[in-house]
């Protein structure tokens, strides 16, 4: 009974998957078998003789042997020979953990480099879009240090078919992922109706502080206003073209769209509207 109640405790092998798990794990073991303190402590090298110190540092080499080698068998091929080459538990331990602190600093940077490199796959759903992102935040705090800019990669990884939401959120006041959910979620819906333009005079007016005309922060054709909303007439009166950059109307009526009046939007335009909402994407 008691070599199975062990073994049910036994810590799983080390490997660069499990090291955070492994360490709180190994250590736990160590304590309930009372050979932690030789690892924490470590074993004092005695040179007198006949005394009652040689006896407890006998003892103490005995458990510092004995935490070695349990620490040993729980480390998978790899990392045997760090074992090999160190004298006490204590020795072993911190070159494990030295070893893994280098080694999640090198793995917080390949993280944070695929989170630079996030963006919304064509058939990803925003939920399973910000499920990922949120996902790859936690990898990175796993490496030891929290990540609470997760918002700013999302909305940097947005197709252009969401600047218009992305220059909204811009005004928020202190924009959180939470906070904003609910306003992606609409646009993507409207988005995938082929409705997007007409999403920009909806729902989206309802995070702005100076909506429905009342005074406060708004976007003019120049950039941030004192008016209510878009060219300072009120968000929901205003319409805006985001293929010509022209106040007015909706790019589904823009007489420069493509097939419309025989022609296309020109670079200058298109370099005109590119250069408004740049800032909304950075």
């Amino acid at each position: 009974m008691a070599a199975e109640g062990q073994r049910s405790v036994i810590v799983p092998l080390l490997t660069e998957a499990n090291s955070e798990e492994w360490f709180v794990r190994q250590q736990a073991y160590l304590v309930v078998h009372d050979l932690w303190d030789v690892v924490e402590d470590g074993v004092e090298t005695v040179s007198e003789e006949g005394s009652s110190t040689v006896t407890d540092a006998s003892a103490k080499a005995r458990k510092d042997a004995k935490a070695k080698a349990i620490i040993s068998l729980a480390l998978s091929t790899q990392f045997l020979q760090l074992a090999k080459e160190s004298r006490t538990a204590g020795e072993l331990w911190k070159r494990l953990l030295e070893l893994f602190k280098r080694s999640a600093a090198a793995s917080r940077i390949q993280l944070v480099m695929e989170m630079a490199d996030l963006s919304k796959e064509p058939t990803e759903s925003m939920l399973q879009y910000v499920g990922r992102a949120e996902a790859l935040a936690g990898k990175i705090e796993l490496t030891g240090k929290p990540f609470p800019d997760v918002l700013s990669f999302v909305l940097k990884g947005l197709s252009p078919e969401y600047r218009h939401v992305v220059t909204q959120i811009k005004f928020m006041e202190e924009p959180t992922l939470q906070k904003v959910m609910p306003h992606l979620l609409t646009c993507e819906v409207e988005i995938d109706k082929g409705g997007g333009q007409g999403w920009l005079n909806g729902s989206v007016m309802s995070m702005h502080p100076g909506h429905g005309g009342r005074s406060g922060k708004g976007v003019t054709s120049g950039g941030a206003g004192s008016g209510g909303g878009i060219a300072g007439g009120g968000f929901g009166r205003a319409k805006f073209c985001w293929t010509c950059g022209e106040e007015g109307h909706l790019a589904k009526d823009c007489p420069k769209r493509k097939g419309r009046e025989g022609g296309a939007v020109s670079s200058s335009q298109e370099s005109i509207v590119s250069a408004k909402f740049s800032n909304a994407l950075l």
